[in-house]
């Protein structure tokens, strides 16, 4: 009995390994190295399949522009309308609207509006699907957000008689425009329950982003700030990867921005979270790492 027992674990085995294989070659977790240590080619199967499940779960910072900064629309039956504003009651109330739709998904946490138009200003935030990078960053430190949102009311035109909230989401550590959804209603408050429904949807495919803000030695170890803690959901032990952006890719035609270059630096693991703010310690680092560079979740991804 015991031989035959041996028999089918043996053909199990043998089945199992003629299966389609893992996509990567994954390695056991790493132990935390000094600096420079190898980094294996994926994140660790352990930490890819949690930080995917955790991705998920935490909140992205953002900062609500100026209302009606939405710039140009793109192949989106949407009309701007600033009768509908002032009889909500002006871009300040229609702002306060749009703020409570947004933290009723609980996926956003919501930034003070503290010198927004300026910043967007000198950005032109709009005038393409990129700005330059160098902006990006600034927005990003004065602001103290991932994502910064634009809005505006109006009608879609190919639905008389409802009320239509545009909103379009940009990726501020990539400049990049990430989301533009529409949400219809009878009324602004419906439209803009609609339209806060549709962002969480198109923009969670976009990956959360946080920056280094610090790094420097404590008790002879190096110690990692990132800006982002209990506030945005980051758990001790969650494990980030580091990556820069480079040089910019630019279209040959007209010398437009469309993406950047990143450069991956390694792995971190959360130590120790704040709020506001969390400590982080090198897990395997192929690259010097510094203030202004950025981490998203480890995943296989």
């Amino acid at each position: 009995m015991n031989r035959f027992f041996c028999l089918l674990v043996l053909a199990a085995g043998l089945l199992a390994g003629c299966g389609p294989g893992p996509r990567f070659q994954y390695h056991d977790v790493p132990p935390v190295t000094e600096l420079r240590a190898p980094i294996p080619d994926v994140a660790p199967r352990e930490i890819a399949t949690r930080m995917s499940s955790r991705a998920m779960q935490l909140k992205k910072r953002i900062a609500i522009a100026r209302f009606g900064d939405i710039g140009w629309v793109d192949d989106i039956p949407f009309k701007r309308d600033d009768e509908i504003v002032a009889k909500a009651g002006g871009p300040e109330h229609v702002t306060e609207m749009l703020i409570n739709e947004l933290l009723k998904t609980g996926r956003f946490d919501i930034v003070e509006r503290k010198n927004i138009e300026d910043v967007l200003k000198e950005m032109k935030f709009g005038e393409t699907r990129w700005v330059e990078k160098t902006s990006a960053a600034k927005a990003g430190e004065v602001l103290g957000a991932q994502c910064i949102v634009m809005a505006s009311l109006g009608v879609r035109t190919d639905a008389a008689g409802y009320v239509a909230a545009f909103i379009r989401m940009v990726d501020v550590a990539t400049s990049r425009i990430t989301a533009a959804v529409m949400g219809v209603g009878p009324d602004v408050q419906a439209a803009f329950a609609a339209a806060a429904s549709e962002l969480v949807k198109a923009s969670a495919p976009s990956p959360w982003v946080a920056r280094i803000v610090k790094v420097g030695d404590r008790d002879g170890k190096k110690e990692i700030i990132i800006d982002s803690g209990k506030d945005l959901g980051v758990k001790t032990d969650d494990v980030f990867a580091v990556f820069s952006l480079g040089e910019p890719i630019k279209a040959p035609d007209t010398d437009r921005v469309i993406g950047y270059r990143e450069n991956g630096a390694g792995m971190i693991r959360v130590t120790e979270v704040k709020d506001g703010y969390s400590v982080a310690e090198p897990v395997e680092l192929t690259a010097e790492i510094k203030p202004g560079d950025l981490v998203r979740p480890a995943t296989d991804k």
